[in-house]
């Protein structure tokens, strides 16, 4: 990366002002991560994740019925000869209502809050990135928001 930092000559034309450069961080993975609010685990259920966001608001469909409250708790159920191993959600209901779900009946999960919808999406692209150590994306800051088209320097 630093050759590239080194060899990279920037121009503007068109009255936009180049404000900035950035560059995916070389920080270890385990620093990155550890600014999310939460955190997935290798072999933990999806319920303990949705555990740690207690009071976030999520948005359940099951076939026709959604179902739309604030996370009391996430659990793991173990199984017994009758019944499977199973996650279960607790949600608070606007109305106030307690509902105990079953997250493998759930056909679709969303976050409400776009903002941690945004830090889901960051977490998941911060751990492909540190899949392939050889790519970076580099970004270049703009006072304005027109396309360009960038080229190698001659």
């Amino acid at each position: 990366m630093n050759d590239v930092l080194k060899s990279l000559t920037i121009s503007e034309r068109g009255g936009g002002k180049v404000t900035g450069l950035r560059y995916d961080s070389m920080d270890p993975l385990s620093h990155r991560l550890a600014d999310f609010p939460f955190q997935i685990g290798g072999a933990e259920p999806l319920s303990a994740m949705f555990d740690q966001l207690k009071g976030a608001r999520l948005e359940l469909k099951f076939g026709g019925e959604t179902v739309a409250g604030a996370i009391v708790n996430g659990r793991l159920v173990a199984g017994s000869e009758k019944q499977p191993e199973r996650e279960q959600l607790t949600l608070m209901l606007d109305g106030g209502e307690l509902r105990t779900v079953d997250l493998s009946a759930a056909t679709g999960v969303r976050f409400t809050d776009a903002t941690l919808q945004q830090q889901f999406r960051d977490y998941l692209a911060a751990l492909a990135a540190a899949r392939s150590k050889d790519k970076r994306s580099v970004y270049i800051d703009s006072t304005d928001a027109r396309e360009r088209e960038l080229s190698p320097a001659t």
